[in-house]
């Protein structure tokens, strides 16, 4: 999973929009290994099992929220039903 691609370096919020955007594709068991890397010569990592389906508890594609043009931001919180 990479979002440097298209979102840039948000820093801290690296890893949660990763998981926010990639939700839909895990699945209950899959293994994960975050890396990270921050000013001057901070680092981590850290591995993870996944513990739910995510396409079961996420909206259909969240990804349509960074194609420009095609679906607003009130939208796309309303598909995911966040108020």
């Amino acid at each position: 999973m990479i979002n440097v691609d298209h979102m840039a370096n948000t820093s801290g919020g690296t890893l949660p929009l990763c998981l926010w955007e990639y939700e839909p594709q895990l699945k209950k068991g899959d293994k994960l290994i975050f890396t990270a890397f921050g000013a001057g010569f901070s680092w981590g990592a850290s591995y993870l099992v996944w513990g739910y389906d995510g396409a079961a508890m996420a909206a259909k594609s969240p990804a349509e929220f960074y194609k420009e043009g095609t679906i607003s931001r009130e939208e796309w919180y309303a598909k995911r039903g966040v108020h």
